[in-house]
């Protein structure tokens, strides 16, 4: 992998980072926020919100330490779950916090969010189309 590509991996990674600590902190607002997307059924919303900032966490800290392996597809598979989610919400005219940063940077889940998302999944293509070797 290039310098640069390193560089857009762990950029990716320290907002995921962020995302992750912000979300590890909300709790139970984490699940509401979650359950206004009303994409998951109700017994869902509760473990989802428990291990998806882990999640979301774990492949930051990969990607900003650049460790070999299948986090620029995993940050990428996460990046894809979200902005599915936020495209399903404004295809059914709900309007909701996106929930990106927690209720510390509030967002409408809108075409703004879509577009960040689509940056930070292109800034991962060069990891994922040139992956480091063990």
């Amino acid at each position: 992998m290039s310098t640069l590509g390193y560089a857009l991996s762990a950029l990716v990674g320290l907002i995921l980072v962020f995302t992750g600590v912000l979300k590890l902190r909300e709790g139970r607002k984490l699940g509401e926020t979650i359950a206004r997307y009303r994409v998951l059924p109700p017994s869902m919303v509760r473990l989802t919100a428990s291990f998806l900032p882990p999640i979301e966490l774990a492949v930051g800290l990969c990607l900003v330490l650049g460790i070999a392996g299948p986090w620029p597809f995993a940050a990428a598979g996460l990046i894809v779950i979200y902005t599915s989610a936020v495209i399903s919400v404004i295809a059914r005219k709900i309007s909701t916090d996106c929930g990106c940063f927690g209720s510390v940077l509030r967002s409408q889940a809108n075409g703004v969010v879509v577009g960040r998302n689509v940056v930070m999944m292109l800034a991962l293509l060069p990891s994922i189309l040139l992956p480091q070797r063990r």
